[in-house]
């Protein structure tokens, strides 16, 4: 078991092979688009080269790569690491067992000879596109926020994991956020470390406890959240009633007040939301300044 990691993948991307990713996928992307081919990639073009930033007064382009806030980087980026697999795979003189990807990391099982020359192919696929690699070590493999364990008998067995640099913090319970945020924060970081452990010698609960503990989430409320996971299904758009239709409405939440309110647009208007938002951002508190 390996995974491979590609250096700078944003500021990397090779633009030719954006154009050709498009072309080769003009069938599948079609469909979602009226435009034509031409005036498609002219779009791309206009975006790929709309990247700018000032640093102590002088202005700067970027001639290479995908901006990093760029909403289309990351879609970008998919496309053309498909392709860039696509061609290694067919360079390589066997197929991997398992090859799997996300946005830049490859977790692949392959035959210990074959892993130096299958790197060195991935990395002369292009001379801007180059691939790290990790190898398993005691039999187990960190890919993302999963471990992956090797068991003696031939199975595959997989841990929630976090890096040791991880501070484990997210949402704190005494936090200025509505109460549903929190419990959503912490519901979805329970269903996350349950369903990606599949090892039985995992001590879900513990790690569940005590992660939960550390951003000040109560006892009580920690035992409750692991008991209703076990059978808590969760709810999809398409399980809602036919004709439901829901207006959102944002406001800037308010202690005290904001669940009032929005006790109150529930019970006279049932197919209004309310969404709170915090008005005391990082990006409030600490304005970017001209230096």
């Amino acid at each position: 078991m390996v995974s491979f990691d590609v250096v700078s993948l944003f500021t990397n991307i090779p633009r030719e092979l954006v154009y050709d990713a498009i072309e080769k996928e003009w069938n599948n992307i079609a469909s979602f688009t009226s435009i034509s081919f031409s005036l498609f990639n002219e779009t791309i073009a206009l975006i790929m080269n709309s990247g700018f930033f000032k640093y102590r007064g002088c202005f700067y382009e970027q001639v290479e790569g995908m901006p990093m806030d760029n909403c289309l980087s990351p879609v970008v980026a998919d496309l053309v690491m498909d392709q860039i697999i696509k061609i290694a795979l067919e360079r390589l003189p066997s197929t991997p067992k398992v090859i799997t990807k996300h946005v830049d990391d490859l977790f692949l099982i392959l035959k210990r000879d074959e892993l130096e020359n299958t790197l060195d192919i991935f990395n002369s696929v292009h001379d801007r596109i180059k691939f790290t690699c990790e190898k398993e070590n005691g039999d187990q493999l960190p890919y993302l926020d999963t471990l992956v364990k090797r068991n003696s008998n031939g199975t595959i067995s997989t841990n929630w994991y976090k890096k040791t640099i991880a501070s484990g913090r997210f949402l704190n319970f005494f936090s200025a956020h509505p109460m549903s945020q929190k419990l959503n924060t912490a519901q979805g970081f329970v269903h996350r470390v349950k369903n990606l452990t599949t090892n039985i010698e995992f001590d879900v609960k513990n790690t569940i406890t005590n992660i939960l503990k550390q951003n000040n989430y109560p006892k009580q409320l920690i035992g409750k959240l692991i008991n209703e996971s076990v059978n808590k299904s969760i709810i999809r758009p398409d399980d809602l009633a036919p004709g439901t239709q829901t207006r959102f409405c944002s406001l800037t939440y308010v202690p005290g007040l904001s669940e009032r309110l929005k006790k109150t647009v529930r019970r006279m208007c049932p197919d209004i939301k309310l969404c709170f938002k915090i008005h005391n951002t990082a990006g409030r508190l600490y304005p970017q300044t001209e230096r």
